[in-house]
């Protein structure tokens, strides 16, 4: 049986700071631990009701992952979600070296002030699909640990590797000759455009959209045409949008039938 503290303690960690000091997150709903169990994810502990358990505990004692049996009341105070799943998982935030990052062979996406979890957690999605297992974020966006991030990530966050750092500086210490692309209002059109198989595509800030500072160091920049000619049209994309289209173009060109 868990005591008050250990209760008070899961649901502390939907808390960003808790989380950071503590080294852990939540992820709730029966698909996306699920999908966790599958993919790997360090899971301290599964919390869950008995018609959960009685379905999975064998896959989890097979995984090595410890559960235990929680009443309904307990899990409604744990939980993130406005109505609680019958399973929420205790997981460790991993921590990649930098070293890991495949420069020279990969894409790697690059995020600046990404505030939406919405956003954030499709982007880390639609990574996952096109097969970038590399995201690098700045410290102005959205905390991906975030329950809503987790959530719209659908276990994507687990295999995609992910890292916080001064854009700026990281992107002067990249090797001469690895591509740099951004979006922007005013660039080349991306479907007529030259793209590289590896290097870094930066997508901005929902509001704001790429830094000046940035803008400095891209060296392809891109811009997604619109299909209205004449008349008024949308200002911009979402940034989850316009990050899905980018990657589906690039994802495309690798394609060996193009």
């Amino acid at each position: 049986m868990l005591t008050r503290n250990q209760v008070r303690h899961i649901s502390e960690l939907r808390n960003s700071s808790y989380r950071r000091e503590a080294g852990l997150y939540l992820a709730e709903g029966n698909r996306l631990v699920v999908d966790m169990i599958h993919s790997g994810a360090d899971i301290v502990a599964i919390y869950a009701r008995e018609s959960w358990l009685f379905q999975y505990s064998g896959l989890c004692r097979l995984k090595g992952i410890t559960t235990r049996l929680i009443s309904e009341e307990y899990m409604g105070k744990m939980t993130a979600l406005t109505t609680p799943s019958p399973v929420l998982a205790v997981v460790k935030i991993p921590s990649p070296p930098l070293s890991e990052i495949p420069m020279l062979t990969n894409l790697i996406l690059l995020l600046e002030d990404i505030k939406d979890p919405g956003n954030m957690g499709t982007i880390i999605r639609t990574a996952d699909w096109f097969g970038i297992r590399h995201i690098l974020r700045t410290p102005g966006s959205v905390d991906i640990y975030n329950s809503k991030v987790v959530q719209a990530t659908m276990g994507s966050i687990v295999r995609v590797k992910q890292y916080e750092m001064n854009a700026v500086e990281w992107l002067n210490t990249l090797p001469t000759g690895v591509p740099v692309f951004g979006t922007v209002l005013s660039g080349d059109n991306i479907y007529q455009s030259t793209l590289a198989q590896s290097g870094v595509i930066v997508i901005g800030n929902e509001s704001r959209g790429i830094s000046e500072e940035i803008q400095a160091l891209l060296t392809t920049r891109l811009t997604i045409p619109t299909g209205v000619s004449e008349g008024l049209t949308a200002e911009s994309l979402n940034a989850g949008v316009a990050a899905a289209i980018v990657m589906s173009e690039f994802s495309r060109r690798r394609s060996p039938s193009v």
